[in-house]
């Protein structure tokens, strides 16, 4: 089990992979500082050593979920900047969304994608993109889809988040998807 932490919630019982990087908690419109850039980096590099870890370990599958808690807007936000889609077609309830929080979301993620994502943006760009719209999660679980398709793992995809993050891997390192 790999455990790749937004918030400091340290392995207290030993039995899971990985390492806590940073809190990372932002406002999804705000400015991305070169720090959390760097961690970004390291939580990428995080899932590749996940997937060898695997191999190394004589793993033939890898599963990739979340919990899913709060970031779903994150998620839609890579998958609308990575793919073009609308919002109004990405964005769920999540949690329990009523009404007028899912058309909050669904602006939340419009505004965001139109100041991060600008014509061209995630196709010459989709590490710096997803930076500044996600987060670790999402950009440690396209580094282990990565590192999947480098080490010829199969890879089971669970949840919206997760999708986002295959999403991304393929559009970081094309041919993922296949490998």
């Amino acid at each position: 089990v790999m455990d790749m932490p937004i918030l400091d919630t340290r392995n207290k019982n030993g039995n899971l992979m990985g390492k806590f990087v940073a809190d990372l908690v932002l406002n999804i419109l705000s400015f991305v500082s070169e720090q959390e850039y760097q961690n970004i980096h390291e939580r990428q590099r995080q899932g590749i050593e996940a997937a060898k870890a695997a191999k190394d370990a004589g793993k033939t599958l890898i599963g990739v979920g979340e919990m899913g808690i709060g970031n779903s807007t994150t998620g839609a936000c890579v998958i609308c900047a990575l793919t073009g889609a609308d919002a109004a077609d990405v964005c769920g309830r999540g949690g329990g969304l009523d009404d007028e929080g899912l058309r909050l979301k669904k602006k939340v993620v419009d505004e965001a994608v139109a100041k991060y994502a600008p014509e061209g943006r995630a196709a010459s760009d989709p590490i710096g993109t997803a930076a500044d719209l996600s987060g670790f999660d999402i950009l440690g679980m396209a580094g282990t889809y990565i590192g999947a398709a480098l080490y010829r793992i199969p890879v089971v995809v669970d949840g919206f988040i997760s999708i986002s993050a295959a999403i991304l891997s393929e559009a970081i390192a094309p041919g993922t998807k296949n490998d």
